[in-house]
């Protein structure tokens, strides 16, 4: 017998046998603001274990730029050590990008160019960079992928 508050709701379990990829259909949003939120929840039906996400992404298919290849971060995760931006490729030749840095998930002040030199207060946070693509009068952000924690130098 089920003794979960969540008794009868459809959910995903079992092995994924990898990386999968799920895309959803939010049209019924648009225009509305949005939280989204993800729980991983089981019972005592199943002893297999909840799906984790990460490397979540929103989009909106049209005339806009898309990454045609995701942006990343070179370089040492230390303490006084250079890190360099490379924003990716984009859909449209002509899109114009921005990249503001990010220490953890807190953006970091005035750290908006290609470089970043890592700072003491970084000590344990992870960096990425946040690229906004602008083409066609519309704008698209993607985040790379972040460092391993930052050390001391």
């Amino acid at each position: 017998m089920c003794s979960s508050d969540l008794a009868g709701r459809v959910g995903f379990s079992r092995n994924s046998n990898g990386y999968l990829a799920s895309r959803l259909r939010l049209t019924r949003f648009s225009g509305d603001a949005v939280s989204p939120q993800f729980t991983m929840n089981t019972d005592n039906d199943s002893t297999e274990e909840g799906w984790y996400l990460d490397d979540i992404r929103v989009y909106t298919c049209g005339d806009g730029p898309m990454p045609t290849s995701p942006p990343t971060v070179t370089g040492s995760a230390t303490v006084g050590k250079v890190l360099a931006a490379d924003p990716g490729a984009w859909s449209s030749a002509d899109a114009t990008t921005e990249v503001q840095w990010y220490a953890g998930s807190r953006p970091i002040a005035g750290a908006t160019g290609s470089t970043y030199t890592v700072r003491s207060g970084d000590v344990g946070k992870r960096i990425k960079i946040e690229v906004t693509a602008s083409a066609d009068g519309q704008q698209v952000s993607t985040f790379s992928a972040a460092t391993s924690r930052v050390v001391g130098g």
